[in-house]
């Protein structure tokens, strides 16, 4: 008579179980022992990348190097320009110029905050576009 774990069909044949994986051909062990251990590289590969940034962080060193306070940003906006095409700074920094496409079509001049200190007309044509400084 057979176990309780097995079950007999028709032909006498023992059915493959819970202890079916026992019984897998050596081709497909290897396949398998093939996956679970690239799936394992991948997870520590991933761990390790981890750790590293970890510890780098908490060592001080920053992941991106430090940006000069010396590069351009943002001090403030210019208003009273129509459609603003073109901007130059003098060497100095103390003049802006600005192109106005629409309105007046000028070069208006602002100083280092923003003030309207003057504006250029381009001579000659009432038709004149200002681009480009």
């Amino acid at each position: 008579m057979a176990s309780p774990d097995e079950i007999l069909p028709l032909g006498g044949e023992p059915l493959l179980g819970a202890g079916a994986a026992a019984d897998l051909l050596p081709g497909e062990a290897r396949r398998r022992r093939r996956r679970k251990l690239a799936a394992l590289g991948a997870i520590l590969a991933v761990l390790a990348i981890i750790i590293f940034l970890i510890i780098r962080m908490l060592g001080g060193r920053s992941p991106l190097p430090s940006l000069s306070s010396t590069l351009p940003h943002y001090v403030s906006s210019i208003y009273g320009t129509d459609q603003p095409m073109g901007v130059a700074v003098n060497p100095s920094g103390n003049r802006i110029y600005v192109t106005e496409t629409e309105g007046q079509r000028l070069v208006r001049v602002y100083d280092r905050s923003g003030k309207q200190i003057g504006a250029l007309r381009p001579p000659g044509r009432s038709w004149s576009l200002p681009v480009y400084v």
